[in-house]
């Protein structure tokens, strides 16, 4: 990793010492390289301080918009300072020198509001050594923290001095634990809290690696139409700040919903959030309104809400709304003046989505960018090429003083340019090729950007990245410049290229069916042929490679017309690679019969747990597939086979597989669904989940919020809770591994081991420490979340069993063709294969399980971790959490933490890799 940030941070410090025609000696680059190893560490660390401390203009102004528009109330969760807070040395040192994991949640909390004030004058972050004993405590009572309390943690986290990176000393245990924490609560929390927590992450600068941000993101998108104004555009702003979540089409009908209330600053972070997802407007009504409210708003319109505006309106623009538009131009045309440049390039980029012309305003803007031409901060190179895309889609010359094309040419030219070629590498291959539609070109230019190296490090190797801009700039130089000897396409590239940028020209008889476009063309072709009295004399070919779809010639008769002659023999000679497509093309098509149609084989099953051709399929929610689920009728005892009677509760079991019943209610309350192949699965009201392959013995479990889990297998056992893992890897020999993985990194040990060790990220080393006994059944603790005081033992009882009734009522229960069986119980979704494989997915399945009674293998998936393992050939026990993992394959016992390997060889000898 280091050493890919190093080559392309050395090419690019090279190409600025180059374009800025720096003097550099042998010496002075000989020692820099010599520091290589430094530079690539210390860049890798000052990018992320970039992330960690910067913050963008765009995203300061939207957080500003949304200051004037709370969805919270100012007293909910109030931050209150202390009454004493540390101001000397001795008293920092004396109260962070304390026991703290024999302290109370709250006195732990009382204990960093106490010494903020005086880590903000010491610049002092939590990654400071003397900070160890107070995070230490917060680990072990994080899940005593109230919501005040966890409130107060990340509000004075915030306030902290900055840590280096967010996988700091310290720091990152605590964002992480506070992290989890969130995820267990969120589901009690209501909406206005929920926005209040995420607010707090924003002030913290995680929001893209927060695990709240993401389950918060999820549950509001799913209610988003019940959301007020104010939360759907706060939402927005997360959403845009995530950059993991694309919004929903719902979204987009809550914004329609309250359009007309909102002002510009708002339909501005909605744009935001659209534009920076490639998302249109779908709504034209939306659209319609976005327009109204933009005009209205232009006298006082900000320049950044007026730029987000005018954008999300070009790349949503509808035929319907090309009148709107040009009004809106037009109004647009007396404010030029004081908007800004790039406000203004999104002004002249409107039209260009669907060709309309607005020569006023172009004209105007043109005029205010060539007088500021030579300032490079008021005029970026990436500018002048979007206004060159503009002027030159309609062929329009502004008439300014200077020429502006004139004066693009001579900008590029100049040395202060230089290093914007190496910010916008992409911006000079498409102001060249916009240049020279006006007939002007720059040889040494042209030279570079068609370099073979220029283009493999800007686009890549594949043709199909290479960009139209560039591909036309070739075409140009062959039509226009024959004179020019420089770096041009390899001809067998540039035929690749071709064949991504061509488009076929539709016929009535053609194989692939015909679209809307096509049909379109064909009406005009038959138009023009009734015009020109028939097709012999209409010739539809492409007459340059360089455009998308193909020219229509017309002449008295075609086949004597001497410049479609000349095209055709041009084109044979000049583009081969476009004359072999159509070639191609031109060859009949093989008749579409019974023989050579493609025949319809059966998918393989998917390994995802909601597959298409068993749940969201047109067919397979069909009223005779998909009905309440009633049950099947016991199975009569057959005395001719062999019974097997489980350990656990005593269900009975068929030899061959078949289920001695089906579905049972306990007299706990717990709906126990007996599947084929000897696999059960136990569900609670509160959705926590068990299950249980007697064939293999394996067992798993999930507790009702997702906080904790547990699996139970052969090679070993996982046992999670919160942000610990603890992990016990069975051996044969007798010599079982144990590890765990916490806040400090991954501790591990064997039985025949005297010594523990820790990998963090200084790397491996002895420490102390204690495993938890992981050879009792602890997958019942983790069903009846035993131990933990935020859940109610009323969830389970010989009361509950009406609901418990109630709730298997309204169960649902289909079979696919293939054989598959699944079920919707409690909103748990549950599906076995032919084959036995069962698979279980909670909260759209973001929590599943997995297990087969074929082969042995299981799997426990969640946001706090992902385990697998599996028997025969490659048997193997994975576990990973965050960037730490455990692999064991019955032999080798192997932990990785931030970068670092260690563990037990097939010898049980210490290994350090």
């Amino acid at each position: 990793m280091y050493a890919r940030i190093f080559n392309k941070q050395i090419k690019n410090v090279l190409k600025l010492y180059k374009n800025a025609n720096c003097d550099k000696s042998a010496g002075e680059f000989s020692n820099f390289f010599k520091n290589s190893s430094k530079f690539a560490s210390t860049a890798s660390v000052k990018l992320h301080t970039k992330h960690r401390l910067y913050k963008d203009s765009e995203n300061v102004y939207a957080y500003n918009i949304l200051q004037s528009m709370p969805v919270f109330s100012h007293d909910l969760l109030s931050y209150v300072d202390v009454a004493v807070p540390i101001t000397t040395e001795s008293g920092f040192n004396e109260i962070l020198d304390q026991d703290w994991r024999s302290k109370s949640a709250e006195e732990i909390t009382d204990c960093f509001k106490q010494v903020l004030s005086y880590c903000i004058e010491n610049n002092i972050n939590v990654s400071d050594s003397r900070f160890d004993k107070l995070v230490d405590g917060l680990m072990d009572r994080v899940q005593d923290l109230t919501d005040v309390n966890l409130s107060d943690l990340l509000t004075s986290l915030a306030k902290l001095p900055v840590c280096e990176s967010y996988t700091s000393h310290n720091f990152h245990d605590l964002w992480s634990a506070l992290d989890d924490v969130c995820c267990w609560r969120i589901a009690n929390w209501s909406t206005e809290t929920m926005f209040f927590f995420a607010e707090r992450w924003y002030c913290l600068n995680l929001v893209k690696l927060s695990d709240y941000i993401n389950a918060f993101i999820d549950r509001n998108l799913r209610k988003v139409l019940n959301l007020n104004k104010d939360q759907i555009v706060h939402l927005f702003f997360y959403l845009k700040k995530h950059k993991r979540v694309k919004s929903t089409f719902d979204c987009q009908s809550a914004v329609d919903k309250y359009i007309e209330d909102m002002s510009l600053d708002e339909i501005a972070i909605i744009a935001m959030t659209l534009t920076q997802f490639d998302n249109k407007i779908k709504l034209e009504n939306t659209a319609a309104a976005i327009i109204r409210k933009t005009k209205l708003s232009l006298p006082h319109a900000n320049d950044f809400s007026l730029g987000r505006a005018l954008h999300v309106l070009r790349y949503s623009s509808h035929a319907l709304l090309v009148d709107q538009l040009i009004d809106l131009l037009d109004h647009l045309v007396p404010e030029i003046d004081r908007l800004s440049n790039v406000c203004l390039i999104h002004a002249a980029l409107l039209g260009t989505t669907l060709q309309f012309f607005h020569p006023k305003s172009l004209e105007k803007i043109t005029e205010k960018i060539v007088n500021e031409i030579g300032d490079v901060n008021a005029v970026r190179l990436k500018d002048m090429e979007r206004l060159l895309l503009a002027l030159t889609m309609f062929d329009f010359d502004p008439g300014t003083t200077p020429n502006f094309y004139r004066a693009v040419y001579d900008e590029i030219h100049k040395d202060s340019r230089r290093q914007e070629f190496v910010k916008y590498p992409r911006c000079l291959p498409s102001v060249l090729n916009f240049l020279s539609l006006r007939n002007m070109y720059s040889d040494d230019f042209m030279n570079e950007v068609l370099d073979k190296e220029y283009i493999v490090e800007n686009y890549g190797k594949s043709a199909k990245n290479v960009s139209r801009e560039l591909f036309s700039l070739d075409v140009c130089i062959e039509v226009e410049r024959p004179g020019y000897a420089g770096n041009r396409l390899d001809p067998a590239f540039r035929r690749k290229v071709t064949k991504w940028n061509v488009e076929y020209t539709p016929t009535w008889d053609q194989y692939k069916k015909l679209t809307t476009a096509d049909r379109f063309v064909l009406d005009v072709v038959g138009t023009v042929a009734k015009i020109v009295s028939g097709h012999e004399n209409l010739l539809t070919e492409h007459v340059l490679p360089n455009y998308v779809k193909s020219e229509h010639v017309k002449a008295a008769r075609i086949s004597s017309y001497e410049s479609s002659a000349v095209a055709h023999d041009w084109i044979r000679t000049s583009f081969s690679d476009l004359e072999r497509i159509l070639t191609i093309k031109r060859q009949p098509k093989k008749p579409k019969s019974a023989e050579c149609q493609r025949k319809e084989v059966q998918r393989p099953r998917s390994r995802s747990l909601y597959t298409t051709n068993s749940y969201l399929n047109e067919e397979t929610l069909s009223i005779r597939d998909f009905k309440p689920y009633e049950g099947v009728a016991w199975l009569p005892r057959l005395h001719n086979k062999t019974y097997y009677v489980d350990d656990y509760s005593g269900d009975i079991w068929n030899d061959d597989g078949s289920l001695g019943s089906n579905c049972t209610i306990s007299a706990q309350g717990i709906i126990s669904l007996r599947l084929h192949n000897r696999v059960r699965v136990d569900i609670s009201l509160d959705k926590a989940v068990r299950v249980m392959n007697y064939k293999s013995g394996i067992v798993l479990a999930l507790s009702p919020t997702g906080s904790s889990a547990a699996l139970l297998h052969p090679n070993g056992r996982v046992y999670q809770y919160g942000s610990r893992v603890e992990i016990l890897a069975h051996d044969f020999g007798g010599n079982n591994k144990y590890a765990k993985m916490w806040y400090k990194g991954v501790s591990f040990t064997s039985d025949q081991c005297a010594l523990v060790y820790l990998v963090d990220s200084a790397g491996t080393r002895t420490t102390t420490d204690s495993f938890s006994d992981l050879t009792q059944d602890f997958s019942l603790n983790v069903f009846y979340s035993s131990g933990n005081p935020h859940m109610d033992p009323g969830s389970y009882g010989a009361q509950n069993i009406s609901d418990a009734i109630t709730v298997l009522q309204s169960s649902n229960f289909w079979a696919t063709e293939d054989g598959t069986e699944n079920w919707i119980i409690n909103n748990v979704r549950i599906s076995q294969t032919s084959d036995g494989l069962v698979r279980i997915g909670r909260n759209s399945n973001k929590f599943s399980l997995r297990t087969s009674p074929t082969n042995g293998s299981a799997s426990v998936s969640s946001p706090f971790l992902h385990c697998t393992g599996s028997l025969g050939q490659t048997r193997h026990l994975f576990v990973r959490r965050g960037e730490r993992r455990m692999h064991y394959d019955g032999s080798s016992f192997i932990v990785r933490n931030a970068g670092h390997s260690a563990g037990f060889d097939e010898k049980h000898q210490l290994k350090v890799y």
